[in-house]
């Protein structure tokens, strides 16, 4: 048997566990306890002498991948100032609303970006919260952004039983974060991940539904929103769904992360856009 020598410990972003090995033939068994949906861990047997260049190893892997999160945490990082600027000078709920949504899709890649390039900040100092955001970050956006959706448009002055309909929605996916939240400690990852992939498809269908009502009420401003919104759903929704098409996920040679990515950057695009006609249209008014 193997015996562990000393306590894990933390160098160069990476966990390490020291093993002293007896000469002759070897046996190892390793239990991998994981308690995330998304996010896949690994391990790798190494001496200690060489383990001083881990991290300048891992980034050169992952060079590609980490340019682009770090592109896009940048891009968010300004839309959330220029949005914090926005509700300084106009305080509309609606920015605070979409602040928060931003705010969601920072912490979600933020984790991402902490572990390419192997940095520890929320998995140091809030190592019980990071599984926890990683899971329920993939639903708590909806809320927020169907929430400024709604006062965005003024659905409750123009469209008074669709606003209610969409309020429905909006508790049902707070339940739902609940939920998955309850399932982390119970060291579910596997249904935690059905039930979010399930969800989110069920979120995209009603997504694609309401779309289609705003659409047809042939209001300039309501298109710069749908636009946005047709381009976050959808891309989170092909990240979720095309691992699960066998025919299709053997062929993908890129992190679907970056569809996902690539949706909410013409999310922002349009809502900026968005937001100059909006601020056009009442100044004429």
């Amino acid at each position: 048997s193997i015996i562990p020598a000393g306590t894990p410990r933390i160098e160069n972003g990476f966990y390490y566990q020291d093993f002293k090995l007896n000469p002759g033939k070897q046996i190892v068994y390793v239990f991998n306890r994981q308690k995330w949906s998304k996010v896949v861990f690994g391990f790798d047997f190494v001496l200690r002498k060489d383990t001083y260049d881990d991290r300048a190893e891992y980034i050169l892997q992952k060079s590609d991948s980490i340019f682009t999160q770090v592109a896009f945490v940048v891009l968010v990082f300004f839309q959330v100032v220029y949005v914090m600027l926005q509700f300084f000078y106009h305080r509309k709920k609606e920015y605070t609303y979409y602040f928060f949504y931003l705010i969601c899709i920072l912490l979600y890649f933020g984790i991402r970006l902490e572990f390419n390039v192997r940095f520890d900040f929320l998995k140091l100092y809030f190592p019980a919260m990071v599984p926890y955001m990683n899971d329920v970050l993939l639903i708590l956006p909806f809320f927020f952004y169907l929430r400024f959706s709604r006062y965005f448009i003024g659905t409750a002055e123009l469209y008074p039983q669709m606003d209610k309909q969409i309020k429905i929605v909006e508790y049902i996916i707070l339940a739902m974060a609940f939920i998955v939240a309850l399932l982390i400690p119970l060291d579910e990852p596997y249904l935690a991940m059905i039930v979010i992939t399930i969800f989110i498809q069920l979120l995209f269908l009603y997504s694609v539904w309401l779309i289609r009502f705003f659409y047809l009420r042939r209001n300039k401003l309501i298109r710069f929103l749908l636009i946005a919104s047709v381009f976050a759903v959808t891309g989170h929704f092909l990240a979720i769904t095309l691992p699960l098409i066998p025919q299709v996920s053997s062929y993908l040679t890129f992190d679907l992360l970056n569809i996902t990515m690539i949706g909410l950057a013409f999310e922002i695009f349009f809502f900026n856009t968005g937001l100059g006609y909006k601020a056009k249209f009442e100044q004429e008014e």
